[in-house]
């Protein structure tokens, strides 16, 4: 739907401003080539920016991840040590 906050973000709403003018109904399948070509980069950019962001959060899992091996290791450490008296 060109409704889609993404579609906006991406500028799906000049897509459907275009569709307005050439008053081209919502229920009418969408198969001007201009029309599918502006989908495919809306739908381009969505993804590159979504690998993006994947990528942004793997490296905060890595370092999370590093984190937590430490706190494993000082708790069996813990775990382990002679009892104090």
């Amino acid at each position: 739907s060109f409704e889609d906050d993404m579609v906006k973000v991406f500028g799906g709403d000049k897509m459907a401003k275009m569709l307005d003018v050439f008053r081209v109904s919502e229920d009418m399948p969408v198969e001007a080539k201009q029309v599918v070509e502006a989908l495919d980069n809306v739908q381009r950019r969505v993804e590159e920016e979504y690998e993006e962001v994947r990528e942004g959060v793997l490296g905060f899992d890595e370092v999370l991840d590093g984190q937590r091996q430490v706190i494993y290791q000082d708790r069996m450490e813990v775990l382990n040590a002679p009892a104090a008296e």
